[in-house]
């Protein structure tokens, strides 16, 4: 009689907690979409298992109802999803478990994942910055094996551009569950000789693929309202990155042009003369300049509520802690060594 395995994949950050962030990009984002994917791969491949998540939204958990989910539901493994941060000056995967007194299964666990992700993402040439132990609460509280993947840096700009990518996301979730499933010791559901599986295999990859490129979400709504606001043509990508970053600089010159006659060339470079023509936005301001300060902010990963072209509390709130983090005057008014920070 077979035993059916229980697997507990765990989507770090989430809801109120963005987690880390970088270029664009929120780690509690990729962490839901990693694991979404992994439970996928689990229940097309795997006999014998269940996958439970502890988050299939993006809502926020505290850290001891991750670790409860996974202990009432008595699973077999843990696994924690995380990105990287650290000022932008690393990159690389590592995993960690607790640094307390873990099992030699946890320990066996750690090894066959992190041998299988770094063997997958050899060819990215992703730096493997080893199997590590921390006192982390959502791996220490766990009654089974807990891992946690912290699979790049999203701060660093190669990890980031790596991050995006579909291909190797699809290499780290294949490897993640393949570790898993060979410390598990699942079966497949067919044989892996099988030629009908070898297609559906890679039908299966191409499937996500297209999902994954598909043009939607809060990126692509921002670039369409770009294209269609300042007759440009950015390619609707729902991802951030130059092409996007200029159209932002074109809109702003524009609209320093049309309501302030600056007489700027819209050329999408943000110099001095641009710099210069920067006027102040603060709470109680509206318009098309609030809602570019609005979207960059929201592109670089802060929380502000709606994009709506309306400078209120939570705008105010996220102007400061951009000025925090880039070490400016933190007095919520987006002037021109903000605007500076933010384009330049």
């Amino acid at each position: 009689m077979s035993v059916n395995r229980i697997i507990c994949l765990d989507a770090g950050h989430g809801g109120k907690d963005s987690g880390a962030t970088g270029y664009g990009l929120r780690e509690k984002d990729l962490c839901l979409e990693r694991v979404l994917r992994m439970k996928q791969l689990f229940e097309r491949k795997y006999r014998g298992s269940t996958v439970l998540l502890t988050r299939n939204t993006d809502v926020f958990l505290e850290l001891g109802e991750r670790v409860q989910v996974a202990n009432e539901a008595g699973a077999d493994v843990f696994i924690s999803d995380h990105k990287n941060a650290l000022n932008g000056s690393a990159r690389g995967f590592e995993s960690f478990i607790w640094n307390g007194g873990v099992s030699p299964s946890t320990r066996k666990l750690q090894a066959t994942v992190h041998q299988h992700v770094i063997g997958a993402l050899k060819r990215y040439n992703m730096p493997d910055r080893g199997k590590k132990q921390a006192d982390f609460s959502v791996v220490k509280g766990s009654n089974m094996p807990a891992v946690l993947l912290e699979e790049g840096f999203i701060d660093h700009e190669t990890d980031n551009s790596l991050l995006r990518q579909t291909d190797f996301k699809e290499a780290y979730c294949q490897a993640v569950v393949e570790g898993v499933a060979e410390y598990l010791g699942l079966q497949t559901k067919k044989d892996s000789r099988n030629s009908a599986t070898s297609k559906e295999d890679k039908q299966d990859v191409l499937e996500h693929r297209e999902i994954a490129l598909q043009p939607t979400g809060a990126f692509a709504t921002i670039q369409s309202t770009l294209n269609r606001r300042y007759n440009l043509s950015i390619t609707i990508d729902n991802l951030f990155g130059p092409e996007t970053r200029e159209a932002f600089v074109k809109g702003l010159q524009t609209e320093l042009n049309k309501q302030y006659n600056r007489g700027l060339t819209v050329d999408g470079v943000f110099g001095p003369k641009t710099k210069a023509s920067c006027v102040n936005i603060r709470e109680g301001a509206s318009g098309n300049i609030t809602w570019i300060l609005q979207a960059i902010l929201y592109c670089l990963g802060y929380q502000l509520g709606e994009i709506d072209g309306e400078f209120g509390i939570k705008t105010r709130e996220a102007v400061k802690t951009f000025q925090r983090d880039t070490k400016l005057k933190i007095d919520g008014i987006a002037g021109k060594e903000t605007f500076q920070k933010l384009f330049g």
